[in-house]
């Protein structure tokens, strides 16, 4: 899966703008879209997270 790479950096950036989402990793649908480049809201432990 070449989006491993992409994964990744989607995780970090949410991490890093958003460190009260520690549920993020366990968010598979939010790390899916994110890769795929979907700009939709999603609800991770409360916080609104949109994928960059």
């Amino acid at each position: 899966m070449q989006n491993g790479t992409t994964l990744t950096r989607c995780i970090f950036e949410e991490e890093r703008r958003h460190p009260e989402a520690t549920g993020i990793k366990d968010d598979v649908e939010t790390l899916i879209e994110c890769a795929a480049g979907k700009r939709t809201q999603k609800r991770v432990e409360g916080v609104g997270v949109s994928p960059a």
